[in-house]
């Protein structure tokens, strides 16, 4: 339903005129433009935009905000791969003497890496989980924020604790990997 007023009843120093066309926006503007020049009023365009930049204007800001939280979210991300990696190194470090006890009964490259990794994924499931269980607490202050998502959807959880446990495990797996090169005739002669 539309209604309609007389610019004379409702005057205002701003029009905006909306035209639907099948042709290419760019001639039919012109042909606007000489239709306005004809009238008897003083009308001057002052801009014309197809409908995508006016929508590309109007989307701009939260685009901008979104591009922005992306960057600060990949940042919080590499630091935090940053901290996984140097404590999963202090790890290592720290059992060097039992993983080359363990190479020298025996032990597999696979079997130490499993260990290394496993032991060291538990703790990064821990730590998620703690994660996860805040991030639903503080859901209902973020609903604002929240743009087409529902604020408990599922998808989006599931989403972010396996890209959350994908780079811890990718940030371990340097040092277990370094493990592995590990000399257990070194590593047992050391005291």
């Amino acid at each position: 339903l539309g209604i309609y007023r007389p610019l004379a009843q409702a005057p205002r120093e701003a029009v905006e005129l909306a035209v639907r066309t099948r042709g290419d926006p760019a001639m039919v503007a012109s042909a606007i433009t000489r239709i306005m020049d004809n009238l008897e009023y003083e009308v001057a365009v002052s801009q014309m935009r197809t409908g995508e930049q006016r929508l590309a204007a109007a989307t701009a800001q939260p685009r901008f905000y979104g591009q922005l939280l992306a960057a600060f979210a990949v940042a919080a991300l590499l630091l935090g791969m940053l901290g996984v990696h140097g404590m999963s190194a202090q790890l290592v470090g720290r059992r060097r003497r039992e993983i080359g006890i363990r190479m020298a009964v025996g032990a597999t490259p696979a079997r130490i890496l499993s260990f290394i990794m496993g032991n060291f994924l538990i703790l990064a499931g821990v730590g998620l989980s703690l994660g996860l269980a805040t991030a639903l607490f503080a859901v209902h202050w973020l609903e604002a924020m929240l743009f087409g998502v529902e604020s408990l959807d599922s998808m989006t959880f599931a989403g972010v604790g396996a890209l959350i446990l994908l780079a811890s495990a990718l940030s371990a797996l340097l040092p277990a990997w370094r493990a592995l090169r590990t000399r257990p005739a070194q590593v047992l002669g050391e005291q």
